[in-house]
């Protein structure tokens, strides 16, 4: 059963919470240049459910992966640009999405209709 937190912006120590509540499979939601995304640890199978559980989303429709750096990608995604293409500073960081042919590390039970 799912539980519902409310976290303040005013919070004391509120990323401390954020990243205790994304640990814990928990989904936040996260300011994007346009709207409001949800988020949830790529590793959390309970939190990426939850995920479309919120949503009310088919289990056939992807989801995105927003990286902190673009090292993070060769992790998740085999890139057909080099690391050096994508640092450049000319795409990254930037409201921007990449598809790629997926890797292995990538959680089977995520996006598992896709290949990318």
């Amino acid at each position: 059963m799912s539980t519902t937190n409310i976290v303040s912006v005013n919070e004391d120590n509120l990323i401390d919470r954020c990243i205790s509540i994304l640990k814990n499979n928990g989904v936040i939601a996260v300011p994007t240049d346009t709207i409001y995304g949800l988020a949830a640890l790529v590793n959390s199978e309970q939190a990426v459910q939850r995920i479309y559980e919120i949503k009310g989303r088919s289990f056939t429709k992807p989801l995105a992966i927003a990286v902190g750096y673009v090292d993070d990608i060769f992790t998740w995604a085999k890139p057909t640009l080099t690391k050096e293409q994508l640092a450049t500073g000319d795409l990254l960081p930037g409201p921007v999405t990449l598809m790629f042919e997926r890797q292995s590390s990538l959680p089977s039970y995520f996006n598992s209709n896709h290949n990318v």
